[in-house]
């Protein structure tokens, strides 16, 4: 979705709204798949791809960061507020931080479910604060800072990532060889 509506008007033209919709319906099957397409019979506890991602040590993690960070990255496209921003990136760090821990960590990170969580802070934005309120002035926000802003999340988590488990390139080498 390319539209950018931080400079919407509450009077949206139809073709806007409607792109708006899809996208954000984009999102969330996005986030269902990530956090809740799956069940597990009897006891109904719902787990999508991040969950099993998830479940090797560290690799796991730092993918199912990179992956959240697609919907910040389409909340920046869509104008979302740096508040809003902020909230997604808790999110997404505490998800980050939550399924280190090794197997409890895991349980947690299913239950916190972040992509549905922050799929939820955007579509609430649009609903009552674009789709409603007129808002003002339009702010022109660059492509380039957005690639600049994910590349540079990207590194940190993988920093981080590797301080906390420095020998963690050699211990795979050994798995796999």
């Amino acid at each position: 979705m390319s539209v950018n509506v931080a400079g919407a008007s509450s009077k949206l033209s139809s073709n806007d709204a409607e792109v708006l919709r899809a996208g954000l319906d984009r999102l969330d099957r996005f986030a269902t798949l990530t956090d809740s397409r799956f069940r597990i019979p009897v006891i109904g506890v719902r787990f999508g791809i991040e969950g099993i991602i998830g479940l090797v040590p560290l690799v796991g993690d730092v993918i199912g960061a990179l992956m959240s960070l697609y919907l910040f990255f389409e909340g920046y496209r869509l104008g979302a507020p740096k508040r809003v921003l902020l909230r997604m990136l808790v999110n997404i760090v505490l998800d980050f931080f939550i399924g280190l821990v090794p197997i409890v960590g895991d349980i947690a990170d299913i239950a916190y479910k972040a992509n549905s969580r922050n799929a939820k802070l955007l579509r609430g934005w649009v609903e009552t604060k674009v789709l409603i309120e007129k808002r003002s002035a339009p702010v022109a926000k660059s492509a380039s800072l957005v690639r600049v802003l994910f590349v540079a999340s990207a590194a940190v988590l993988v920093a981080i990532s590797l301080y906390f488990f420095p020998d963690f390139i050699a211990m795979m080498d050994l798995v796999f060889s």
